[in-house]
């Protein structure tokens, strides 16, 4: 899909250049070059005296370059730009209306985002959705009057390239990190962030959360498996077959919907695997159609969906299928929508995607709908649910860095203690014992159409989903 002018520039110059910087060095050194381009987000000046929009640079980095501004919570630095910033503006709903925009030093947040690789297709509307907070935020007033910045690193959708920024971060002075999204990618960043003191705000809800590491989403059990099984079992299902990828995900897929199949009253019948990115799974497909399930469970993430089914189509394969939620995105959909078997296709998804659909009394419906034409009218493409959950956690963040911690303990104490946060997809009351703050509202099942878009197919009660409830009232 083309973008609005707007923003159109931002990613792909950071694409490009990272594609570039891997073509260009063998050298994987953390003290010579990174392996990814990176890239600064901040709205830095006034809006027009006739409009809301904030105007906003994006800066393509070299983190080995000289330092200047602070990073977050620390008096380190991160490196000074190196190519001509691109102008946007940012969204001019109501509700994202500035009054006094940020000026200032800028407090600097590291980025670490899937712009290219297979996983892509989601990478960037959450980088998107990110960088439309940074926007939102600094437009407002920033963090006590100072701008946000979000360097964007793209971790090309490869744990050893995420790796390789998280140590670029490190060595830098960065004491906060948001991303990566694949739990292989955060869980391996994690094991470079982690002993360097370094807090962790991962975009998964897969890896476990520390003193230092936050991610998303109200569970792993209900995300990944809970939802998609009460889903199966309301449907009528009990024979249900898994395909995963053979990585971290994949595998959490696996695990938590064989932790939960039986209370749904769903028996497992077959189990296959294949590598991220694989374009061919004929031959897994051909041993899971041998044990006649009677529902197919996609344990994958990305563009690898539209590769299973596809495989289905070429096998000639009706059965109904539930994705797992990783791909919930247009550019996945758009991907898939040839492929689409007649029983139809399903993921859980949220309000942001069809919040027009959705009774006027269902919570955030209003919230989803104006976050759906923000985003809209930036990129001139509809955001998923995981451009909203990195829009939230950038808010979330902000909220954090009012308190003007010093260092990642520091950072990760004071995101402990932000509560009663209103966010596009809930409201997030973060503590000691919850390092996502995301409550659970009644979950959403999403139809897959031929036009590439989704529609409402129904929506469930959380009962029998693990999660941590809205307040009353």
């Amino acid at each position: 899909m083309m973008r609005s002018t707007k923003h159109a520039g931002k990613l792909l110059v950071v694409s490009l250049l990272a594609i570039a910087g891997a073509c260009g060095s063998d050298d994987e050194s953390a003290d010579t070059t990174t392996a990814a381009a990176v890239t600064t987000v901040a709205a830095t000046s006034a809006p027009a005296a006739d409009s809301t929009a904030a105007e906003t640079t994006a800066t393509t980095r070299d983190t080995t370059a000289d330092t200047t501004p602070d990073t977050a919570g620390a008096d380190t630095s991160a490196p000074e730009a190196d190519t001509t910033a691109v102008d946007t503006s940012a969204p001019t709903s109501e509700s994202s209306a500035p009054s006094a925009p940020a000026t200032g030093e800028p407090i600097q947040v590291g980025g670490i985002f899937n712009l290219t690789g297979p996983a892509a297709a989601t990478g960037v509307t959450e980088a998107n959705g990110a960088q439309l907070a940074v926007e939102q935020i600094n437009a407002a007033g920033g963090v006590n009057g100072r701008p946000l910045e979000l360097l964007m690193g793209d971790a090309e959708s490869n744990p050893d390239t995420a790796v390789q920024l998280t140590r670029d971060y490190v060595r830098d002075g960065m004491q906060l990190i948001v991303g990566p999204t694949l739990a292989s990618l955060c869980q391996a960043a994690r094991e470079v962030a982690e002993p360097a003191g370094v807090a962790m705000y991962c975009l998964s809800p897969i890896p476990p959360q520390s003193e230092l590491v936050f991610n998303i989403e109200y569970s792993p059990v209900a995300i990944l498996s809970a939802i998609p099984a009460k889903f199966m079992a309301e449907r009528g299902y009990t024979r249900v077959a898994c395909i995963h990828a053979a990585d971290v995900s994949g595998q959490a897929y696996l695990s938590t919907l064989e932790a939960v199949a039986p209370g749904f009253g769903l028996e497992i019948v077959a189990v296959e695997s294949f590598q991220p990115g694989d374009t061919d799974v004929s031959a897994q497909l051909t041993n899971i159609r041998g044990a006649d399930p009677d529902v197919l469970f996609s344990c994958a993430s990305g563009g690898d969906h539209a590769t299973v089914l596809r495989g289905m189509q070429q096998l000639g394969m009706d059965l109904p299928v539930v994705l797992g939620a990783g791909g919930a995105s247009y550019q996945v959909a758009e991907l898939a929508s040839e492929f689409l078997p007649e029983s139809g296709a399903f993921s859980s998804g949220s309000a942001v995607m069809v919040g027009e659909e959705l009774p006027d009394d269902f919570p955030g419906r209003d919230r989803a709908i104006a976050f759906r034409e923000d985003y809209s009218e930036a990129y001139g493409e509809l955001p998923n649910h995981l451009a909203a959950i990195a829009f939230d956690v950038m808010f979330v963040i902000a909220e954090a860095l009012r308190t003007e911690p010093e260092g990642g303990a520091a950072i990760a104490d004071a995101l402990e203690s932000v509560c009663d946060l209103q966010g596009v997809l809930t409201t997030y009351c973060l503590g000691p014992d919850n390092h996502s703050g995301y409550q659970l509202v009644n979950p959403l099942m999403l139809r897959w159409t031929e036009e590439g878009t989704f529609a409402l197919e129904v929506i469930l009660d959380a009962e029998g989903i693990p999660g941590r409830q809205p307040p009353a009232g």
